[in-house]
């Protein structure tokens, strides 16, 4: 399907980043290059002779992706939060909405396999890839065996899931403790013994 899209020959991007909360110190930087990455384009000419237009919205606002969109963005930098994109994707890369949009931090497995319509990038690696990396560095330990720590939520939960599927196919580690823990624990030493 192929989106019918107003084509004012105008380019214009919505940032959909992190601006007040505790993402702000990560999204506020982020914000910072997209303006400067616009400001250049626009001092060389903007694209197709005219300015790019970019609108910031912050990602903890609830309306922000509907306020992008109702304002007729072509393309949306963002969301970074992997939880806010598995919740606000959908209505970006929607088929109706013709609308692309690229994470710059969204690395959550679940992404991987998103019904994005061929919407959606990331210029981060998916956790996928990361646990595969994981498991080769351990691996080339020369160690015969590994335990496994992680965050007992289901983000830690599916990286935990990743890295011990990656370690069982290569056949040369013995996984011998899978040990959950808390956000709220404040000493992981017991974890750690474990």
């Amino acid at each position: 399907t192929v989106p019918s899209r107003p084509d004012d020959g105008i380019l214009k991007l919505g940032a959909f980043l992190p601006t007040t909360g505790p993402g702000a110190a990560l999204g506020s930087p982020m914000v910072e290059a997209v303006q400067t990455a616009v400001r250049l384009i626009n001092e060389s000419g903007g694209v197709l002779g005219q300015d790019v237009e970019l609108i910031v919205a912050d990602e903890s606002d609830e309306t922000g992706v509907e306020s992008l969109l109702d304002d007729g963005v072509d393309a949306i930098i963002g969301p970074a939060s992997s939880l806010v994109a598995l919740s606000e994707l959908g209505s970006i890369v929607h088929p109706v909405t013709g609308v692309v949009s690229c994470s710059p931090s969204a690395t959550a497995l679940a992404l991987d396999t998103f019904p994005d319509n061929n919407f959606f990038f990331r210029t981060v690696p998916s956790d996928s890839l990361q646990m595969t990396a994981i498991g080769r560095r351990i691996t080339a330990t020369g160690r015969t065996s590994v335990a496994i720590g992680y965050l007992d939520d289901p983000y830690g939960r599916a990286l935990q899931d990743s890295l011990a599927s990656r370690v069982r196919q290569g056949g040369q580690l013995t996984i011998v403790d899978e040990t959950p823990f808390a956000s709220t624990d404040a000493d992981l030493s017991g974890a750690a013994r474990a």
